[in-house]
């Protein structure tokens, strides 16, 4: 008998869109979308050009390896998260620089 696989919860990118949406009252939906857009692209791009993303609050992503499939590639990735706690960011754009909460 074959074991169940364990599924765990995932965030495509429509639920991200409604997501952020939700949090940018006022922004037009147009707009949210095609700055997520953009975003998702140049993170793709780095981690594509193997480069560490550096963004709070996720954190390090760092890519341990990579193995070339015919479909794409594998990445093998290490992700450190430095504060598990998400940042409101409206207040980190009011915080002073060396200032912490």
């Amino acid at each position: 008998m074959d074991k169940p696989k364990a599924t765990t919860p995932s965030l495509n990118q429509g639920d991200l869109l409604e997501k952020v949406k939700s949090g940018a009252s006022g922004v037009n939906g147009q707009v949210v979308r095609a700055v997520m857009d953009i975003v998702l692209l140049e993170l793709a791009q780095a981690i594509q050009d193997g480069k560490t993303i550096k963004a709070l609050p996720i954190g390090n992503l760092v890519i341990q390896k990579r193995k070339p499939r015919e479909d794409g590639e594998v990445l093998i990735c290490k992700l450190r998260i430095n504060d598990p706690k998400p940042q409101n960011p409206q207040d980190a754009a009011t915080d002073k620089p060396g200032e912490t909460r």
